[in-house]
């Protein structure tokens, strides 16, 4: 790697990790796995979960502007819509697939309905710990690292340990975890505040 090319990997890696520090996606995420359970638990809520996508959004954004920006200022990230990173994420989503379905023809009755949700948790763990990867590998948290662990970890003991009939399993999963995004996200977030008093604007820098 070239010096320029090493010096902009760093400077992007900075960037995503003074992103990130706030704690916020967490928090956010823990609330979106809540909204999971919910729909899981009672399809006819479904749609709380389909409506979800935008409010985040701008629940992100308005943090960020009330409590983020004011303190570290602002950051623009680098856009990931190109075709490559769209590429990545396919072949992850079909890989992680394939050896479920693997696992699921080694293990058990591949046609069957009930095989199926029960081992979904461990599916889900799989795809939301490919997102913590994501941002583990951008920002360099260790926090990311744990939480794509702890994804798999848990979808793999309510599959197994915690087997239970229906979307039990699963709603069982998206509560687990989303308390866990919720608390890590609090703790992260509050600490972020402390830690960094807003910046006065007549200061020099």
């Amino acid at each position: 790697m070239s010096a320029p090319q090493a010096a902009l990997t760093d400077l992007e890696r900075r960037a995503w990790r003074y992103d990130a520090q706030d704690g916020i996606v967490e928090l956010l995420a823990g609330v979106l796995f809540l909204i999971v359970a919910i729909a899981v638990g009672d399809p006819r809520m479904m749609w709380m979960l389909a409506l979800s996508v935008f409010p985040m959004r701008v629940a992100h954004k308005a943090l960020k502007e009330r409590y983020a920006y004011p303190r570290v200022g602002y950051v623009k990230l680098r856009s990931e819509e190109g075709a490559e990173f769209g590429r990545g994420m396919l072949t992850y989503v079909l890989v992680l697939l394939a050896i479920f379905v693997a696992g699921m023809w080694l293990l058990g009755d591949i046609t069957s309905f009930a095989q199926w949700r029960r081992w979904f948790p461990a599916l889900a763990g799989g795809y939301t710990a490919g997102g913590f990867i994501y941002v583990a590998q951008k920002a360099g948290l260790a926090r990311h690292w744990i939480l794509a662990a702890v994804a798999v970890a848990w979808g793999v003991t309510c599959a197994i340990w915690l087997a239970a009939p229906g979307n039990l399993g699963m709603q069982r999963w998206a509560v687990g975890f989303g308390v866990l995004c919720l608390v890590v996200g609090t703790l992260t977030f509050f600490n972020f505040v402390r830690t960094h008093p807003v910046r006065d604007a007549g200061r020099a820098e």
